[in-house]
């Protein structure tokens, strides 16, 4: 009996997904030798329609398997324009019964893609009763018009948009529906090159808060008959995140006790002060309370004023006591 590779190879075909104009995606086939002989592929050919998928860089287009050995091949797909690619991957072997072996590509037809600008809406950390916005731009990064059917705001109340005034101020008139043109292509009347909404978050308390944003377009990017058919819709959403906070001054210790002491030395102690709060904590002036502070205090070694703690830092001033006397003694300290 002669000895004879058998080359395997898997999936049995490359189905690739939607890809935005400027990006690419990577499938791999799997390629093994269950045979008892060394497979010997001569070479491996990509043959489509629009040239929009090609072997990776430095794939070999030819190479060699031991028995029970086990290679892969990446494929790259990078469309440039609106052409729904077909075609297959040819390998040539040396296997008897697969010497001229075929694996089908297939890529989606053109469709739009919406892509947000910035991808996550996030306000970060905002002072309480206040307002704060951020520009959301809806963009279209596929290869056929973005036809909106639906789009909303859902989440914490403190989270709101124009975007309803913004979709009735910007319509197509052909579908009767805001419209944004992908990059490439021909360009259509009416349509946007992109939707910019305005997202505001005034907080009231704080706390986190958490909305989405929902867009519902139509799938095929239908002009004539868009929307209608809710089989044929898509519905995306994008996140949005913002913080409530306020400034939070701690200090340690609080209240400061100095215990009995002797008399006539002085005796010192630490205070800390934190900032626990979320925002940065302002510090104007720090001393003792000239009507509700007995003479023998003091404050020593105080912060250059005025003085900003960020979140979690911390800055501290020694309070200096010496008793004159036995008689119990208290100061305030104004912060």
């Amino acid at each position: 009996v002669v000895a004879r590779p058998r080359m395997e190879v898997s999936p049995p075909a490359l189905i690739f997904g939607a890809v935005a104009l400027g990006s690419d995606d990577t499938l791999e086939l799997r390629v093994a030798n269950s045979g008892e002989a060394t497979l010997r592929v001569s070479s491996v050919t990509v043959e489509t329609n629009s040239g929009f998928v090609a072997l990776a860089e430095d794939q070999p287009s030819s190479f060699e398997l031991g028995p029970d050995e086990e290679g892969f091949l990446a494929f790259t797909y990078a469309p440039t324009a609106a052409i729904q690619t077909s075609g297959l991957v040819r390998i040539r072997s040396n296997d008897p019964d697969a010497s001229n072996l075929t694996i089908d590509i297939t890529t989606p037809p053109p469709a739009p893609l919406p892509l947000l600008v910035p991808a996550v809406l996030d306000f970060g950390v905002v002072p309480v009763n206040t307002t704060q916005t951020i520009d959301g731009r809806v963009r279209n990064a596929g290869f056929a018009p973005l036809v909106i059917c639906s789009a909303t705001v859902a989440g914490s109340p403190e989270i709101s948009s124009n975007l309803e005034a913004q979709l009735a101020a910007n319509v197509e008139p052909r579908t009767g529906r805001t419209v944004v043109a992908p990059f490439e292509g021909a360009a259509i009347p009416g349509a946007l090159a992109e939707l910019l909404i305005t997202f505001e978050y005034r907080p009231a308390a704080p706390g986190r808060d958490n909305a989405e944003f929902f867009l519902t377009y139509d799938e095929g990017g239908n002009l004539d008959d868009a929307c209608n058919d809710p089989s044929e819709t898509v519905t995306v959403s994008f996140p949005i995140s913002a913080e409530a906070g306020t400034p939070l001054l701690a200090r340690d210790p609080c209240p400061l006790d100095f215990g009995e002491r002797a008399l006539t030395v002085t005796h010192e102690e630490s205070v800390t002060l934190t900032n626990l709060g979320q925002l940065p904590l302002q510090v104007f002036d720090i001393r003792l309370d000239p009507a509700r502070s007995a003479s023998t205090f003091a404050l020593r070694d105080l912060p250059s004023l005025p003085l900003t703690l960020a979140a979690d830092e911390n800055e501290g001033f020694t309070v200096s006591y010496r008793p004159v006397s036995l008689a119990a003694e208290s100061g305030v300290i104004l912060i």
